[in-house]
Protein backbone atom coordinates (compact mmCIF):
# COMPACT_ATOMS: atom_id res chain seq x y z
CA UNK A 1 0.00 0.00 0.00
CA UNK A 2 1.00 3.87 -0.70
CA UNK A 3 0.21 6.08 1.73
CA UNK A 4 0.29 9.91 1.82
CA UNK A 5 -1.17 12.00 4.68
CA UNK A 6 -2.00 15.36 4.67
CA UNK A 7 0.60 16.96 1.99
CA UNK A 8 0.77 20.54 1.62
CA UNK A 9 3.40 22.36 -0.87
CA UNK A 10 3.22 26.33 -0.96
CA UNK A 11 5.96 27.57 -3.25
CA UNK A 12 6.13 31.84 -1.99
CA UNK A 13 2.29 32.91 -2.15
CA UNK A 14 1.20 30.45 -4.39
CA UNK A 15 -0.42 27.06 -2.59
CA UNK A 16 0.15 24.34 -5.50
CA UNK A 17 -1.08 21.31 -3.07
CA UNK A 18 -3.12 21.74 -0.16
CA UNK A 19 -4.36 19.17 2.57
CA UNK A 20 -3.87 16.30 0.47
CA UNK A 21 -4.14 12.50 1.50
CA UNK A 22 -3.00 9.61 -1.24
CA UNK A 23 -3.75 5.93 -0.38
CA UNK A 24 -3.22 3.41 -3.13
CA UNK A 25 -3.77 -0.45 -2.38
CA UNK A 26 -1.60 -3.22 -3.84
CA UNK A 27 -2.47 -3.71 -7.28
CA UNK A 28 -3.61 -0.79 -8.13
CA UNK A 29 -3.43 1.84 -11.26
CA UNK A 30 -4.16 5.80 -9.57
CA UNK A 31 -3.94 8.67 -11.87
CA UNK A 32 -3.79 12.32 -11.18
CA UNK A 33 -5.50 14.74 -13.51
CA UNK A 34 -6.05 18.25 -13.34
CA UNK A 35 -5.72 21.32 -15.09
CA UNK A 36 -2.23 22.83 -15.24
CA UNK A 37 -1.31 24.38 -12.11
CA UNK A 38 -3.33 22.42 -10.24
CA UNK A 39 -0.48 20.41 -8.18
CA UNK A 40 -0.67 17.45 -10.29
CA UNK A 41 3.20 16.63 -10.79
CA UNK A 42 4.30 18.27 -7.53
CA UNK A 43 2.06 15.41 -5.84
CA UNK A 44 3.44 12.59 -7.94
CA UNK A 45 7.00 14.45 -7.00
CA UNK A 46 6.66 14.19 -3.25
CA UNK A 47 5.31 10.83 -3.51
CA UNK A 48 8.53 9.18 -4.61
CA UNK A 49 10.21 11.61 -2.51
CA UNK A 50 11.42 14.08 -5.20
CA UNK A 51 10.43 16.83 -3.34
CA UNK A 52 9.69 17.29 0.10
CA UNK A 53 6.21 18.30 1.30
CA UNK A 54 5.77 21.50 3.26
CA UNK A 55 3.23 20.23 5.88
CA UNK A 56 2.38 16.55 6.12
CA UNK A 57 3.94 12.81 5.90
CA UNK A 58 7.29 11.85 4.34
CA UNK A 59 8.87 10.02 3.60
CA UNK A 60 6.18 8.55 1.76
CA UNK A 61 5.92 4.43 2.65
CA UNK A 62 5.16 1.88 0.16
CA UNK A 63 4.40 -1.40 1.52
CA UNK A 64 5.49 -0.28 5.33
CA UNK A 65 8.85 0.85 3.88
CA UNK A 66 10.15 4.40 3.27
CA UNK A 67 10.27 4.77 -0.43
CA UNK A 68 13.52 6.15 -0.47
CA UNK A 69 14.90 3.34 1.26
CA UNK A 70 14.21 0.69 -1.58
CA UNK A 71 16.91 -0.70 -3.20
CA UNK A 72 14.74 -0.70 -7.05
CA UNK A 73 11.75 1.23 -5.74
CA UNK A 74 10.40 0.97 -9.07
CA UNK A 75 9.41 -3.24 -8.89
CA UNK A 76 6.90 -1.87 -6.20
CA UNK A 77 5.73 1.73 -7.17
CA UNK A 78 6.29 3.27 -10.95
CA UNK A 79 5.75 6.86 -11.85
CA UNK A 80 5.57 8.61 -14.80
CA UNK A 81 5.91 12.43 -14.92
CA UNK A 82 4.61 14.15 -17.56
CA UNK A 83 4.40 11.71 -19.75
CA UNK A 84 1.43 12.57 -21.44
CA UNK A 85 2.88 15.25 -23.60
CA UNK A 86 4.27 12.26 -25.90
CA UNK A 87 2.19 11.36 -28.09
CA UNK A 88 1.11 9.50 -30.23
CA UNK A 89 1.46 5.74 -29.13
CA UNK A 90 5.23 5.34 -29.87
CA UNK A 91 6.63 7.59 -27.19
CA UNK A 92 4.58 5.75 -24.32
CA UNK A 93 6.30 2.04 -25.19
CA UNK A 94 9.67 3.77 -25.34
CA UNK A 95 8.95 5.20 -22.23
CA UNK A 96 7.61 1.53 -20.88
CA UNK A 97 11.02 -0.01 -22.12
CA UNK A 98 13.34 2.61 -20.64
CA UNK A 99 11.45 1.64 -17.19
CA UNK A 100 12.01 -1.94 -17.35
CA UNK A 101 15.50 -1.85 -18.43
CA UNK A 102 16.08 0.80 -15.69
CA UNK A 103 14.63 -1.82 -13.20
CA UNK A 104 16.62 -4.56 -14.91
CA UNK A 105 13.99 -6.53 -16.02
CA UNK A 106 13.75 -7.84 -19.50
CA UNK A 107 11.84 -5.94 -22.75
CA UNK A 108 9.05 -8.65 -22.83
CA UNK A 109 8.09 -6.83 -19.90
CA UNK A 110 7.35 -3.22 -21.79
CA UNK A 111 5.86 -5.11 -24.61
CA UNK A 112 3.30 -7.20 -22.13
CA UNK A 113 2.43 -3.56 -20.08
CA UNK A 114 1.43 -2.41 -23.13
CA UNK A 115 -0.56 -5.18 -24.41
CA UNK A 116 -2.22 -4.75 -21.58
CA UNK A 117 -3.48 -1.35 -21.88
CA UNK A 118 -0.08 -0.08 -20.42
CA UNK A 119 -0.20 2.63 -23.30
CA UNK A 120 -2.91 3.68 -26.15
Amino acid sequence: MITVSSISKSYGEFTAVDDVTIVSRPGSVSGVLGPNGAGETTRLRILVGLTSPGRGSAPVSVGGHPYALIPNPGLHAGVLLDVLHNTPAGPFRAVLKVGVQTMGLPDSRSAKRAAEGGCP
